[in-house]
């Protein structure tokens, strides 16, 4: 397939594009112009010692599911389950 008939395919899936697909172009755009990636190297340090302890966590099975999570909150502030 040439650039061209590439360029048009993009242009035809564009249009029906979502709002939420044509956010994350915008940003791979945008961070390409920028000569950015948006890869986890280029946050600060903090918070990649943060992301790492969580796949860490993930990895050794040390996880709670959100059902399990939400029920302590809602015994913790009194919160009523959701129906």
């Amino acid at each position: 397939m040439t650039l061209s008939e590439r360029r048009n395919q993009l242009l035809t899936m564009l249009k029906n594009a979502d709002d939420l697909l044509i956010s994350k172009l915008e940003l791979v755009v945008a961070n390409h112009i920028k000569g950015t990636s948006g890869s986890v190297e280029e946050l600060p340090e903090d918070i990649q010692a943060m992301l790492t302890r969580s796949l860490d966590d993930i990895r050794n099975g040390e996880v709670r599911s959100h059902e399990n999570v939400m029920s302590d909150f809602r015994e913790k502030y009194g919160k009523p389950k959701k129906k």
